[in-house]
């Protein structure tokens, strides 16, 4: 048996005017072919092929470990940094109040803090004072629990049972009565305390596992003086922290 292999190039005396032609052939039979060679060449780019899988097997398996064991230190170093304080930089500016706050985390899904906060925002007394607002709240002190939604300890979500007590101005109109037994209604201002009770859902990132940001926003109900103090308590609030 033999194959017919067909020259690429034309003859030197080949005239190109014409339209119709066939190329020579050269007949070549098996036995001229070159079996130790071709074993040679199949055997390289098996060989080539082996090497690239096994390098990228290889390279899977390092990159795995790499992941494995940064994960390891980073659940290490949080291990061992199991306190952060924190400062609310969304409640000074939107709100004048100054809020920070403590956390102490128990393990990777626990932790527990208290947080407290001081109101002064001129507008705020401006409207009170105005009738605008029933109510002036002046502070918080907000114990709170907190749960890991995620198995990330460098970002993840959380949840948040709070207890608020909460302190302010309030103002009613009253009815009143002169020294000549008239009647009038006027303005009665007075303090206020309160106990509320609410949860709150949040978001925490940390760079160089110390620097935390943390978003959360949620809300809480005033349970026993709800007469004079506000109805709800929101918890709002940015905060930038140090873990240590």
């Amino acid at each position: 048996m033999i194959y017919d292999i067909c020259l690429s190039n034309l003859p030197t005396n080949y005239n190109l005017s014409t339209t119709h032609y066939l190329l020579p052939t050269i007949n070549y039979p098996l036995s001229s072919i070159n079996y130790s060679l071709l074993s040679a060449n199949l055997f390289s780019i098996f060989t080539s092929v082996y090497k690239k899988t096994t390098m990228k097997k290889w390279l899977f398996a390092a990159l795995l470990a790499f992941q494995f064991s940064n994960a390891q230190e980073s659940a290490n170093i949080f291990a061992r940094k199991q306190n952060e304080v924190k400062f609310d930089v969304l409640s000074v500016i939107a709100f004048s109040k100054v809020h920070v706050s403590y956390e102490r985390f128990l393990n990777e899904n626990f932790s527990v803090g208290i947080s407290g906060s001081i109101q002064d925002s001129k507008d705020a007394k401006e409207d009170f004072d105005k009738g605008y607002d029933r109510t002036l709240p002046k502070y918080e002190v907000n114990p709170f629990v907190r749960y890991s939604l995620s198995h990330s300890q460098k970002s993840f979500y959380f949840a948040e049972v709070f207890v608020s007590a909460n302190g302010g101005k309030y103002r009613e109109l009253q009815r009143f009565v002169d020294e000549s037994g008239n009647g009038y209604y006027g303005t009665f201002k007075d303090n206020y305390t309160d106990v509320a009770i609410g949860g709150a859902l949040g978001y925490k990132l940390y760079i160089q596992e110390k620097f935390g940001i943390e978003l959360f926003l949620g809300m809480g109900k005033n349970l026993f003086n709800t007469d004079k103090s506000p109805e709800v308590v929101p918890r709002v609030g940015l905060n930038f922290g140090y873990r240590f």
